[in-house]
């Protein structure tokens, strides 16, 4: 793979991770922005109808506290029981005495025989807390509708509590009439987990984990004035859920929101920003492959020029355009400054196996005289040598023969003086012939050493002059190689 090639592989993958960076940090941020848009409508929704049932609560114990005080003094309590009944629209209002006796806001409405006030929760709840009790919901047996019971004691100047019982009907249509985006729906429940309210038939009193299959009714125990969104898988979907507390009472008003309805903007800006990211990918590659291009446009001509002059066959007046101040024009810069180099190197070189091979081709010659005259030499050493050889042989011969006449002489009778001084003479003549034997012999050692030092000597001239040969060719050779590059 190229160098063009690797660098467009990287600048795609570079290409690649910003843009999924990008469109990841895009896409996080508008999940944030979304989720944190809705949890401020859910916010101000729950806050606002949070309010409202408290509103409504806090009306009627207002209206139960007022009732309460006016009867301590009152000896007729029913024209006060119908006044709070309108008031504060109850479905109907009594007060039950320490006696067991009841008054309802009807004159007409008889107590059932064996009722006893007293054992009932909503009489007991206030007579122990001493103040205004709202009941939890519970199913009138008189109307089999739903709804609750406000109390308050009464303590002159007889024993009692004074209560009314309302429907929570407004209540179920108030928090069946909240809808928000994203299929958003409330609930109103008690913090034990009791369905108070729900847009589901025959939901009330009924545990929230039966209608909503998955939900943790944990929150409805810990919800708190801080509202916080959470995430439950109801019935298998993903919700979001909010839980607020209503002041006054044990109920808690919640509000679900399916994720994935809230999401989905999320899906199409996902579904955007990917189509734009590979628009940009297939615009941005060949973008940058002509860029590269064109920024390595100098490298690729770097490239060829230094494949031209390693082949060997190349011109060393190649010269590259350095004309921008990047690597790439620095790098053209210094080659032009190496093959100036380079070329007046050639230049010298040439010059100088030029005069090499001159003055090897005198060298040669003074060899070859030298191994002539050495050969002559030679051959005038072998005369000599072979005469010295003939010398001394004829001395041998001569020493031979006078020591043969000495010999004789001695064996000759006559003359005593005569003979005496004739072998005397003899004998001075071998002697001297013995002596010249010597030193022919010697002189034929040393011409046989002289011949054996002219040979080596010849030998020497020989290696030499091959020597001489051989250093003429690889110069010459050299010159070629120099002289294939016009200078």
């Amino acid at each position: 793979m190229s160098l063009k090639q690797r660098l467009l592989v990287f600048v795609t993958g570079l290409l690649v991770i910003v843009i999924a960076v990008l469109t990841s940090i895009a896409y996080w941020q508008m999940r944030t922005k979304i989720i944190s848009d809705v949890n401020k409508k859910v916010e101000v929704t729950v806050s606002a109808n949070s309010k409202i049932l408290a509103g409504w609560i806090a009306q009627r114990r207002d209206a139960i506290e007022a009732v309460a005080a006016r009867l301590a003094s009152a000896d007729d309590p029913i024209p006060f029981l119908i006044a709070v009944n309108e008031a504060g629209h109850f479905f109907q209002t009594y007060i039950g005495y320490e006696d067991k006796r009841m008054v309802y806001h009807l004159a007409e409405k008889k107590q059932f025989p064996g009722y006893d006030p007293t054992s009932r929760l909503w009489y007991k709840q206030a007579s122990e807390e001493k103040g205004t009790i709202v009941t939890s919901p519970y199913i009138f047996t008189t109307t089999n509708a739903l709804g609750i019971t406000v109390a308050h004691p009464v303590n002159s100047p007889i024993k009692g509590v004074v209560g009314g019982d309302i429907t929570l009907e407004k209540i179920i249509e108030l928090v069946n009439s909240i809808e928000l985006h994203g299929q958003g729906y409330a609930f109103l429940s008690t913090r034990d987990g009791k369905i108070v309210a729900h847009s589901k038939p025959d939901s009330a009193l009924k545990p929230v984990a039966e209608i909503m299959p998955g939900f943790n009714e944990s929150i409805l125990k810990t919800a708190g004035v801080k509202i916080l969104p959470h995430e439950f898988s109801i019935e298998g979907v993903p919700k979001f859920i909010t839980a607020l507390p209503v002041s006054g009472s044990d109920w808690v008003l919640c509000i679900v929101i399916d994720k994935a309805t809230v999401l989905s903007p999320l899906r199409f800006l996902l579904w955007g920003l990917m189509l734009a990211g590979l628009v940009i990918a297939l615009l941005g590659v060949p973008i940058a492959n002509l860029v590269l291009s064109q920024l390595l446009h100098g490298l690729f001509k770097l490239q060829d020029a230094l494949i031209d002059v390693a082949s060997g066959r190349g011109e060393l007046m190649h010269e590259l355009a350095a004309n921008t101040h990047d690597e790439i024009g620095q790098t053209a810069a210094a080659f032009n400054r190496f093959i100036e180099d380079l070329r007046n190197m050639f230049v010298e070189v040439r010059e100088r196996a030029s005069a090499l091979n001159g003055d090897i081709y005198s060298l040669n010659g003074v060899a070859r005289t030298i191994a002539d005259k050495s050969k002559h030499q030679s051959e005038k050493l072998d005369i000599m040598n072979r005469a010295i050889k003939e010398v001394t042989t004829s001395i041998d011969n001569i020493a031979n023969s006078t020591l043969e006449v000495e010999w004789t002489v001695k064996q000759t009778q006559g003359t005593q003086g005569e003979i005496e001084r004739v072998a005397a003479s003899i004998h001075e003549i071998a002697a001297t012939m013995r002596k010249q034997l010597i030193v022919t012999h010697n002189m034929a050692q040393a011409a046989e050493e002289i011949t054996f030092i002219n040979q080596v000597t010849d030998q020497s001239i020989r290696a030499a002059t091959e020597t001489v040969l051989e250093l003429g060719k690889t110069s010459g050779y050299l010159y070629s190689i120099v002289g294939r590059f016009p200078l």
